[in-house]
């Protein structure tokens, strides 16, 4: 029967490298830390929040211009689809210039279509697919102001 060599682990003290010695200076601390931290002897400022309705929009400006759009017939060898795609389009760029305030104001009034508002009832004249897509451009404004920053 032939001797099995022995294996022998080697030393774990001996594996490990040496840390490197520490420096002498002492820590510094960010400025911004301590800054943020409000000093031990002042009470903290009580959070008030004041509900408020954002801005009305400039209702008839939007409203003119809307109006023209949904109310624009088809130009010349024009199909229905083409037609109904550039007011799309329009009303898209009518939207992309509206502020957060603006916007939120008019998706609610779209969205939420009152008896006798003539905008909403044309918009609502609109396919499902293409005043979701509007509706849905109109809701992401917060988002887009957020990304032109």
């Amino acid at each position: 029967m032939a001797s099995r060599p022995t294996i022998r682990p080697a030393p774990i003290l001996e594996s490990i490298p040496p840390l490197p010695a520490l420096s002498s200076r002492p820590i510094q601390r960010s400025a911004t830390i301590r800054e943020s931290v409000p000093p031990p002897n002042l009470p903290p400022r009580p959070v008030t929040f004041v509900e408020s309705e954002p801005p009305a929009a400039p209702v008839d400006q939007i409203d003119d211009r809307i109006l023209g759009v949904l109310t624009s017939s088809t130009e010349i060898g024009e199909t229905v689809e083409l037609a109904f795609r550039r007011k799309e389009r329009q009303l898209g760029e009518l939207f992309a210039v509206l502020s957060v305030a603006e916007a939120q104001a008019l998706h609610r009034r779209l969205s939420i279509a009152s008896a006798g508002d003539h905008v909403a009832e044309l918009f609502n004249r609109m396919t499902v697919e293409r005043r979701g897509r509007l509706l849905t451009f109109l809701a992401d404004a917060r988002r887009r102001e957020v990304c032109r920053r």
